[in-house]
């Protein structure tokens, strides 16, 4: 629940990396815990987990498409 509440604060048309995501919940060394947690996301129009990155700056691999994500900004 803290992942996913932290997500719905990334404005539209920006991204963040795992690792921030991370850091804004306290859990510093936690990015693959937010990798999984985004991963259960069922609700990706409400939750906005295609605005995460990894920290090089590429999409990660997720149930969502490139086209999905591309459509939803």
């Amino acid at each position: 629940m803290k992942v996913w509440k932290a997500l719905t604060t990334v404005p539209k048309g920006k991204i963040v990396t795992y690792k921030n995501i991370a850091e804004a919940i306290k859990m510093d060394n936690g990015s693959r815990a937010v990798g999984t947690a985004i991963g259960e996301n069922s609700i990706e129009y409400i939750i906005p987990c295609h605005r995460v990155v990894r920290n090089l700056g590429v999409i990660g691999n997720f149930r969502w498409s490139a086209q999905k994500i591309a459509f939803l900004g």
